[in-house]
């Protein structure tokens, strides 16, 4: 079998044919050879997937992009490991937000071992420690929210006539505070919403103090005006 392809106006056999990459000395091997810890197809015997993306015509090993749940240490490695636990996001830089170390098995500063469902493979995730604190501030405001709604309905039942005149009364001021919350919403919004799309393009991280006071106010990423 040919492994060797040309991209257009070269004058070698520079590319690999789909499923197989470049190593660093020339030579086109099939992708599954990376993959330590697999069946003997080079393939996860649980999950079926290969450990890198070699789809491509041309694909490169320092250019190769490592899938979901696995690891490697550097783009020149030649060993791609499966993880044990769910911070090993695959693409160029295989650790998710918070973890470090051999297959991500290390929680950074400010970050702590969460047994919850990781989303990939099970074990456990680095999750923040700021988001947990925010966990049980927010269940605290969820009953309070409650508490008083509840007690706002009955006020509202027992001086029906009074507030329906007040409100009259007060509409224009009503209108401008509306107005008013809504501009506060909607900033809050969009700051929360530019931080997210910065962290997920692989931006740096933000310093600590404003990161945790945006994970404050992530809730208004849900659109509840449109």
């Amino acid at each position: 079998m040919n492994l060797y392809l040309s991209c257009p106006g070269s004058s070698t056999c520079n590319a690999c044919v789909r499923d197989y990459f470049m190593d660093l000395d020339g030579r086109c091997q099939i992708c599954t050879s990376l993959c330590d810890g697999s069946d003997t197809n080079g393939i996860n015997a649980a999950s079926k997937t290969q450990c890198a993306d070699c789809s491509q015509v041309g694909s490169v090993l320092t250019t190769l992009k490592v899938q979901s749940g696995w690891w490697r240490a550097n783009e020149m490695s030649m060993h791609i490991y499966r993880c044990a636990n769910g911070n090993c996001k695959g693409g160029n830089s295989t650790c998710r937000e918070g973890s470090n170390g051999p297959a991500c098995s290390y929680c950074r500063g400010g970050f702590y071992q969460s047994q919850k469902a990781a989303e990939d493979n099970g074990g456990f995730h680095c999750a923040d420690c700021a988001k947990r604190q925010l966990s049980a501030m927010t269940i605290a405001m969820l009953a309070f929210a409650m508490t008083a709604t509840i007690m706002l309905l009955f006020f509202f039942k027992k001086h029906k006539k009074q507030f329906l005149r007040w409100t009259h009364n007060n509409r224009i001021a009503l209108n401008t505070l509306g107005d008013t919350i809504t501009v506060l919403w909607v900033t809050m919004q969009t700051l929360v919403l530019v931080v997210q799309n910065h962290k997920e393009a692989g931006g740096k991280n933000m310093p600590s103090n404003y990161d945790r006071f945006l994970s404050f106010f992530s809730f208004v990423s849900i659109d509840l005006l449109g």
